[in-house]
């Protein structure tokens, strides 16, 4: 398993991130370790293909992109 930190644009209140989490929710081997109206921190799998998680945030209504790996 490896971190991941995405910033999400758009996200103004609880609903969105709400909103947000359930998209992320849907994406195999994404574990959501905190998010918020700045963005998320996931632990996934290494087999995860990033691009996955920032169309599943897109198809939510936001933009994301990865900011950082670790």
């Amino acid at each position: 398993m490896k971190n991941l930190k995405i910033d999400v644009a758009g996200m103004t209140c609880g609903s969105c991130v709400r909103r947000v989490e359930q998209a992320l929710a849907r994406v195999d081997d994404v574990v959501v370790k905190r998010i918020d109206r700045s963005g998320a921190e996931l632990e996934i799998a290494d087999d995860v293909d990033v691009a996955d998680i920032v169309n599943a945030v897109k198809a939510a209504g936001y933009d994301a992109s990865v900011e950082a790996t670790a």
